[in-house]
This record gives structure tokens, C-alpha cells and sequence, in this order.
């Protein structure tokens, strides 16, 4: 993982932490085309404290979006949600947020693990 990559993937965990969730990360790799893709999704999870753990409302932003461009607007958003939802206790279901390097494989990696 470059220092870059890693010091993005360390900064949005950051930002997850401060808004109060509970912050972990997954590295995968894909075959597609005969090419592997690698990469690390961030994601956090907001615990609904009125939420038995069997349901959840998932958040998600590339950040490149299929153009290879960065995706500065559905970031902030994600994370601008993120930390407006953790105000409310409400909730009665888990809100997850996950920001993936790109928009097609990391959410592929993720929902395969969940």
C-alpha cells in the first residue's frame, strides 16, 4: 500500500472515530480481465441504540468514481451524514458508511464479507 493510500486511509478512519463510530478496514484483491485489483475499504458503523444488530441501512462513496476522477463531493457527503446521524438516537437500525478506493470492487469485496 502506498504512503498515500495509506495515509487517505488513515485520515477518513480518523474522521469516522471523531463522528463516534466504530472504525475498521478491509484489504482485498480481485481478478478481473486477468488483472488483479487491490485495494482497502474503510468503513464505519454506527450502532443504533435502539438496533438488535440484525438490520442496517449501508452509506457508501467511491473515492474515484468510474472516471478516475476523485470523488471529493460523495465523500464529504458520506461523512457529513455520518456525523449528522451519530447526533440522533433514533435509530433502530445499524448505519454502516464505507468509502471504497473506487466504486465497483471494494463494495463487491465488502458486501462478500458481510
Amino acid at each position: 500500500m502506498s504512503s498515500a493510500h495509506s495515509d487517505r486511509v488513515a485520515g477518513i478512519g480518523g474522521i469516522m472515530r471523531e463522528s463516534g463510530l466504530k472504525v475498521a478496514e478491509q484489504a482485498y484483491t480481485y481478478s478481473a480481465a486477468g488483472e488483479d485489483i487491490t485495494g482497502t475499504n474503510v468503513y464505519g458503523i454506527l450502532q443504533g441504540p435502539r438496533a438488535d444488530a440484525t438490520e442496517a441501512m449501508v452509506i457508501m462513496a467511491g473515492w474515484k468514481n468510474f472516471e478516475g476522477l476523485v470523488n471529493y463531493s460523495g465523500v464529504a457527503l458520506v461523512l457529513t451524514l455520518a456525523r449528522y446521524f451519530a447526533r440522533w438516537s433514533i435509530w433502530s437500525k445499524d448505519i454502516i458508511v464505507i468509502i471504497s478506493p473506487e466504486s465497483t470492487y471494494g463494495p463487491i469485496a465488502w458486501v462478500d464479507a458481510y
